[in-house]
């Protein structure tokens, strides 16, 4: 075995981006695996704590407490249910009620096909000539809440009568039920 009097120099090696990233990786996982066990731990205590909350409210609490908060929750439930269907009620009544200021004297509407919730109503009739017709369409026009008007159909039937037909969009919100 050979004795070295002269020490040889040591080679220093630069920042290797490789090993670089190899330890901040290895950092990383471990921070990683910490905070899980952290969240955990924290998570176990909680869940624990809920429990007995719980067992100390049913401790308290006596069977009829627990009867009544069952039908309080059920009742709140129901309200809650109502109000809602109350609320996104959309009335009939109410269209046909400002329907009925905007109808032509000289105009017979004989059919009317209402879909309140998407906001389109047809209305088929006869009138005695195209003036009234005209008329009963600038006065849909003109009202706020329609949104469109379209005569879809206009002919002249056997007795000399206009017969019609409108395709009406309008803004259904306006018609929710106000009790």
């Amino acid at each position: 075995m050979a004795i070295e009097i002269i020490p040889k120099k040591r080679v220093i090696r630069g920042v290797n981006l490789v090993g670089t990233f190899f330890y901040l990786s290895i950092i990383l996982f471990f921070a990683a695996v910490l905070v899980s066990l952290l969240l955990l731990g924290m998570q176990f205590s909680l869940t624990s704590s809920i429990e007995n909350v719980k067992t100390k409210i049913n401790s308290v609490a006596t069977p009829e407490d627990l009867e009544l908060e069952r039908k309080i929750l059920l009742t709140q439930k129901k309200v809650n249910d109502f109000s809602f269907l109350i609320n996104n009620h959309l009335s009939n009544k109410q269209f046909f009620g400002v329907f009925e200021q905007l109808a032509h004297p000289k105009i017979f509407f004989s059919s009317i096909d209402l879909q309140i919730n998407k906001g389109k109503a047809t209305l088929s009739g006869t009138t005695d000539n195209f003036e009234l017709l005209g008329q009963q369409f600038l006065i849909l026009e003109k009202e706020d809440y329609v949104k469109n008007v379209n005569l879809s159909k206009a002919s002249i039937n056997k007795d000399g009568k206009v017969e019609f037909t409108f395709d009406v969009s309008f803004d259904g919100r306006r018609f929710k039920y106000q009790p």
